[in-house]
């Protein structure tokens, strides 16, 4: 045919891949990549982000703080403390003899009774005084303590001044000793006065007795039957008598101070006032570890109150991106 020409060789296709049937669809959509590449090339070609820094430097800054919180107030509590001049004890020891040894219920309660009467406030005036020291300061500078298994009662106080001390100890003591002899005494008085009205009032019996069996017998030679039997009587009541008279008479012998059976108690002063040739104060050392003390419960409190209430940056780096 005319004007079309016509090509002999053959035409080639391209060859085509093995694998699914392309279509339409498929073919569209062929260079588009997927979301989870995409996510992957981004990861591949992004530059590596820094891991944040800031907790770390929080972390380094509270535990420095916490450190500064317990060595601070011990080392200042140390310091303060041995600025304070020295302090001297003077140390008395008291023996303290109860009534009832046996129950030890009573004694507990009988030295705790002695302990206060040591520390009386009038007695601690009247030792204060001639030093300058008041009531009040002197109670705050004394301490008491029964010794473990025993009746000794010891009496420490405390003062910047060793002569001080001694006075103070000593002037305690002699009052307190003082006072359970002027008790003992007074109890001791109550007894014997009672013994004595006995003795007093039997004798008048006894006395009264005495006439009527005189004037009985004066009365005559031969007595009738009645006024036989009342001599009788008489004579057996005077001997009973004079029987009571001479036992309450012993026992009012019984009732003196220094008779050690009369039952009452007693103090004696077993070691006088001594200062103590070291002073008990101050005490640096123990400042300190009271400070030190102090400061670890504050850094305690610091790191509980920063863990609960975190900061916002810290929760963001914390949190990761959705």
């Amino acid at each position: 045919m005319s004007g079309v020409r016509t090509d002999p060789r053959p035409v080639h296709e391209p060859p085509r891949r093995p694998g699914r049937r392309q279509t339409a669809g498929t073919r569209k959509t062929e260079g588009a990549p997927t979301p989870r590449q995409e996510t992957e090339q981004l990861g591949a070609t992004a530059p590596e982000r820094p891991k944040p820094q800031r907790p770390r430097i929080r972390t380094v800054l509270l535990v420095t703080a916490a450190v500064l919180l317990v060595l601070l107030p011990a080392a200042l509590a140390g310091y303060l403390s041995a600025q304070q001049p020295p302090t001297y004890a003077a140390v008395a020891d008291v023996l303290y003899t109860p009534v009832d040894s046996g129950n030890t219920d009573a004694v507990d309660r009988e030295m705790a009774t002695q302990q206060h009467l040591l520390t009386d406030r009038n007695a601690l005036a009247t030792a204060g005084r001639p030093v300058g020291r008041s009531a009040t300061a002197v109670l705050q500078s004394l301490t008491t303590e029964v010794l473990d298994g025993s009746d000794v009662i010891r009496l420490t106080v405390e003062d910047e001044s060793a002569r001080v001390a001694r006075s103070l100890a000593a002037s305690l003591v002699a009052q307190y000793t003082a006072e359970v002899q002027a008790r003992s005494t007074a109890r001791l008085d109550e007894q014997r006065s009672a013994v004595e009205a006995q003795i007093s009032a039997l004798n008048t019996r006894l006395g009264a007795v005495i006439d009527r069996t005189r004037a009985i017998a004066a009365s005559g030679l031969i007595l009738p039957p009645v006024l036989q039997a009342e001599q009788r009587s008489l004579e057996s009541e005077e001997l009973v008598l004079r029987q009571q008279i001479s036992a309450l008479q012993e026992e009012a012998v019984r009732w003196t101070v220094d008779n050690p059976d009369a039952g009452m108690p007693t103090a004696d002063v077993l070691t006088p006032a001594t200062v103590l040739e070291e002073p008990v104060g101050p005490q640096p050392l123990r400042a300190a570890a009271a400070g030190g003390l102090l400061g670890l419960l504050l850094a305690f409190l610091l790191l509980a109150f920063t863990r609960v209430k975190r900061s916002p940056d810290v929760s963001e780096a914390v949190v990761p991106r959705p």
